[in-house]
């Protein structure tokens, strides 16, 4: 299928890129309002196995992005864009089987969703941005960000992925890495900074900026409906926090001290902003305006 360069100003690909525990399944509930609108949809699991496949590790050499391989990405996200009916938002994850954080299990068999497969995955935006660029499409990427203790918190104590806190600390420092290194390649009007958790104070002219950098035309019952989203939030995420008390007790037992949270809260805060803080969210923010 030729690749139809009149769909970019229509249609906006959506990435949602960010360390795990800072807020992928809460954009997923904002998107899933979206999608039920009619003006968002989501990546088909079937594109996604191919797209996001064979995807980076830190103890494999990266794979060559061939020219075959991008193009062939590149054919899967334009048949997406063609779905929305000329105008909409194809978005590539959370509304899909995997949240693909960084790091992540991906929605593949093969790869376990927790211990090893989980904590040595990562997705690659940049990789993502080629194929965007091949198949003439807009690709946007809302980098996450969350302040250190919450994500710890969120990663090692409501969900306890490997029962080894230091070893998890240890893969969200590389994934903080990983992610700037990747984001850092994309074009900055491309990119913007989210601080999820902190959405239902913004003022509405921020709001509305967010919301014009995910689709320029988004009409506005479908912006009146992700405001409110994004106001209630808070409410949905301490109930979400409530639920998750049981698991929390349940693992009590495996839990860091006090010091070595606060040991791993100042390394991981460290590492997120001489990475994703001063090289994304300063540096190339100031540069796209």
């Amino acid at each position: 299928m030729p690749f139809n360069k009149e769909l970019a100003p229509a249609v906006t690909l959506l990435f949602v890129a960010g360390l795990e525990g800072t807020g992928h399944h809460l954009w997923k509930e904002h998107l899933n309002k979206c999608r039920s609108s009619g003006f968002c949809s989501a990546l088909p699991h079937r594109y996604a196995m191919d797209i996001f496949a064979e995807q980076e590790t830190l103890h494999k050499t990266p794979r060559v992005f061939t020219e075959a391989r991008l193009h062939r990405g590149a054919e899967l996200l334009n048949q997406s864009a063609l779905a929305v009916n000329g105008s909409g938002i194809v978005v590539l994850n959370t509304l899909t089987d995997g949240m693909h954080s960084y790091p992540t299990g991906g929605p593949f068999p093969r790869r376990a969703q927790h211990g090893d497969g989980k904590f040595l995955t990562f997705p690659d935006v940049y990789e993502l941005s080629r194929m965007a660029d091949v198949a003439s499409l807009d690709l946007r990427v809302l980098v996450l960000m969350r302040p250190a203790s919450e994500i710890l918190h969120s990663t090692i104590v409501k969900r306890n992925y490997s029962h080894n806190p230091l070893e998890q600390h240890a893969v969200l420092v590389a994934a903080a890495t990983a992610l700037a290194q990747q984001v850092t390649r994309v074009p900055a009007r491309h990119v913007r900074c989210v601080w999820s958790m902190s959405l239902a104070s913004e003022e509405e002219a921020e709001l509305d900026d967010l919301l014009h950098f995910i689709h320029p035309n988004m009409p506005e019952q479908v912006r009146k409906m992700l405001r409110r989203s994004f106001r209630q939030a808070p409410i949905a995420h301490r109930r979400r926090s409530a639920r998750s008390q049981e698991h929390h007790n349940k693992s009590l037992l495996s839990q860091p001290s006090t010091t070595m949270m606060d040991m791993m809260t100042y390394t991981l805060s460290d590492t997120m902003n001489k990475t994703l803080v001063d090289l994304v969210c300063k540096a190339r923010w100031t540069t796209s305006q």
